[in-house]
């Protein structure tokens, strides 16, 4: 990668390290929005913008839907810069139990949300950081579904949706989507290099608010 990295810088000359307008560099989107058909969605490269890294995607996408004060469902445990995140906002986590196997329990969101003032879920269906859990097809589609039904967008944290053992890549909630309302967050950081900050948001009907 280093070796890649200064070729490119080589070649491109100041190009290579200016900043990009959003929605970001074109050229990338592209590659992502190609790499989309092969995990079960269709993007098109404006659907896509560039972040410094996944974090970074979570608080666009948080920042477009919510306020503070407001009340936001996901996994425990989960990623602790998730929670960073939503602290930083002024947010309020609710946690709902999930299995280290099969992922968020459905039956304790229903719950949650039928029962508490829920502006938006943030949930990592694939490889959940800790557990490592995978929640099955079917339930990823009944999420999607169950909050679709009560117009409560997900964001949805696929970053570890690239390392995978078996011999197909897990379909993200995304592919599910039919309201616009799954926000997709992922990054290069897992399968090539933290440090170099890339990352994305796929924000659906909530783009300009998000990216602006």
């Amino acid at each position: 990668m280093n070796r890649i990295m200064a070729s490119v810088a080589r070649q491109t000359g100041t190009a290579s390290s200016i900043y990009d307008l959003p929605p970001g560099c074109e050229e990338l989107r592209i590659q992502i929005a190609q790499r989309a058909v092969a995990a079960g969605y269709n993007l098109m490269p404006n659907d896509i913008v560039t972040t410094s890294g996944c974090l970074e995607a979570f608080g666009l996408c948080l920042r477009a839907i919510c306020r503070p004060g407001d009340t936001v469902a996901t996994e425990s445990p989960t990623y602790f810069g998730v929670l960073q995140v939503m602290e930083s906002l002024e947010l309020r986590a609710l946690e709902i139990p999930t299995h280290p196997r099969d992922g968020i329990s459905l039956s304790a969101l229903r719950f949650a949300l039928d029962h508490n003032p829920v502006r938006a879920c943030l949930l990592m269906p694939n490889f959940n950081n800790p557990l490592g859990s995978m929640m099955p097809d079917d339930n990823k589609k009944e999420l999607v579904q169950m909050l679709a039904a009560r117009d409560i967008p997900l964001i949805e944290a696929d970053d570890l949706g690239e390392i995978y053992f078996s011999g197909k890549r897990p379909t993200p909630a995304k592919a599910y989507d039919r309201k616009e309302l799954v926000m997709l967050c992922s990054s290069f950081s897992m399968v090539l290099s933290p440090g170099y900050r890339v990352g994305w948001a796929v924000p659906g009907r909530f783009k300009a608010t998000s990216s602006g």
